[in-house]
């Protein structure tokens, strides 16, 4: 379920409870919400309890920024790998013969950089960014 279908889904669902119930709910993700991650629930309670609300909710704006964060940081990754100061590595297998018809592979590579790390990530970016 993309982001859309399920934020309509969410309020269908908020506008069925009672205040008190959506309190209860509220203490209840408190309570199982990540230990790495509780900043963030208090910054959005924190925004919505002063009195001047803002325009954008605490989440969107949390989200716009660290995605904002991570794309300039991906970018900066991909940057490096385009220009080749990332790279993969390799070398010929040795024990490689052609006329044995060996399974093993002729030249084998090797990750060092992390290159099918950071592709992964922008991967999963770009991937979230089409959800929001």
């Amino acid at each position: 379920m993309n982001l859309v279908q399920f934020t309509k889904e969410v309020d269908k669902l908020i506008s069925e409870i009672s205040e008190d119930e959506l309190r209860k709910i509220i203490l209840e993700l408190a309570r199982v919400y990540p230990e790495n991650q509780r900043n963030i629930f208090m910054k959005v309670l924190k925004a919505h309890t002063s009195e001047e609300k803002p325009a954008v909710s605490g989440f969107q704006k949390y989200f716009a920024e660290d995605t904002k964060n991570k794309i300039e940081d991906i970018h900066e990754k991909l940057e490096q790998i385009n220009h080749g100061d990332l790279c993969l590595d390799s070398k010929y297998n040795e024990e490689w013969d052609d006329w044995y018809n060996s399974d093993d592979e002729e030249i084998i590579f090797s990750d060092p950089c992390g290159i099918t790390k950071i592709i992964d990530e922008a991967i999963r970016l770009v991937n979230r960014c089409a959800d929001i």
